[in-house]
């Protein structure tokens, strides 16, 4: 239960950031909405209160992350292998990103947990940045930054967690169209993890606008796609991923069962975007949110119904339920009924995190461990 005592904590703290978004932040665009919009925009907290607040926030949450030991199914079967491999040459043929980032802590030590401590640090500074720049409700993102399973899910996935970490970042750029900066960016990712390839196939998803109709319309047939024809969706992803078509003919080639609480806070996040009306103005932020959204929902389907595979392409997407519930809960006009349906969404997710990292002991992050005790 520690982990939920320090995700309302980084929350709390989060409560005393109250500046609003950087000028070139996409929240400016948004003009439609409820009053949760402009108070965001609107924001005149103290500077220096609210760098405290981000900086204890982000804090608690990297010390945890930095120092835990042997937590992760992959600690020792994958990361700490892997990092004595690299730094003595024994192999090479990792992403070149990942290889630099081992081969500079290899440079001043040959303790894997310094490795850990850096992946940390790069992703939960990622994801504050996104959060700082991109939620309309900082503190209530980080706590689903927690509770969302996002955080645990890096421990055991910490190389991907980084390149999603990097990820995120770029949906700002491509609703700001820097193009070029955007390019840079995923390629930087890929060089940590190469999966991140998928995300240049996103890149357009994140300008397309589709209306209530056509989204609805192009969940319907995309469904109808997943479950006709799965095999040759499965023999089309072992064609463009080759480097991981081995996952096909493994246990991850098999429809296998997923947390329920995972799939309702999926679909909890995705059908409003999916049913709501998207109002003048808010186009862009909210268009690129539902695209996200309706995508991860869908690779969720595939993945039950076609091949656990896909559920390794998931984690790219749910981590944007982290900006879209903020978003959602802005949009209602009436504070009553945004409070209620606030709670809802704290329970639902809180009642997933229970029962899949601590019930279900989800990537082996239960019980903790730190190295501070070792």
């Amino acid at each position: 239960m520690s982990y939920l005592f320090f995700a309302f904590l980084a929350s709390a703290l989060m409560l005393l950031y109250r500046r609003p978004p950087s000028a070139t932040s996409p929240l400016w665009n948004i003009v439609g909405g409820g009053p949760g919009v402009p108070r965001r925009l609107t924001a005149a907290g103290s500077v220096t209160l609210s760098r405290v607040g981000l900086l204890l926030s982000a804090s608690v949450l990297l010390t945890v992350a930095a120092t835990r030991y042997g937590i992760g199914t992959d600690y020792w079967s994958r990361h700490v292998p892997m990092f004595i491999q690299i730094r003595n040459g024994w192999r090479t043929d990792y992403e070149p990103g990942f290889i630099a980032l081992n081969l500079i802590v290899g440079y001043f030590t040959d303790d894997p947990q310094w490795l850990i401590a850096l992946l940390s640090l790069l992703t939960i500074a990622l994801v504050y940045r996104f959060i700082v720049r991109m939620s309309l409700n900082p503190a209530l993102s980080v706590l689903l930054f927690v509770l969302g399973g996002f955080y645990l899910e890096t421990f055991n996935l910490a190389q991907q967690g980084l390149a999603i970490a990097l990820l995120l970042n770029t949906i700002e750029l491509a609703l700001r169209r820097k193009h070029l900066a955007f390019v840079l960016v995923v390629l930087v990712a890929t060089s940590i993890h190469s999966s991140a390839l998928i995300w240049f196939a996103v890149w357009p998803l994140l300008m397309i606008r589709l209306n209530r109709f056509w989204r609805t319309m192009a969940a319907i047939g995309a469904t109808a796609l997943i479950l006709g024809a799965s095999q040759l969706l499965i023999a089309w992803a072992a064609r463009i991923a080759p480097d991981y078509a081995w996952y096909l003919t493994s246990n991850y080639g098999d429809a296998r069962n997923i947390s329920l609480g995972v799939i309702l806070c999926a679909f909890a996040a995705a059908v409003p975007f999916m049913l709501r009306a998207t109002p003048a103005g808010e186009g862009d932020y909210s268009g690129a949110l539902a695209n996200l959204l309706l995508i991860g929902a869908l690779l969720l389907v595939t993945a039950i119904t076609s091949a656990y595979f896909f559920s390794r392409l998931v984690y790219y997407f749910t981590p944007v339920q982290m900006v879209a519930i903020p978003y959602l809960l802005a949009t209602i006009r009436s504070a009553v009924t945004r409070r209620i349906i606030g709670s809802a969404y704290v329970v639902l997710y809180l009642s997933a995190f229970v029962y899949q990292f601590i019930v279900w002991n989800a990537h082996g992050v239960v019980p903790y461990e730190s190295v501070l005790f070792q």
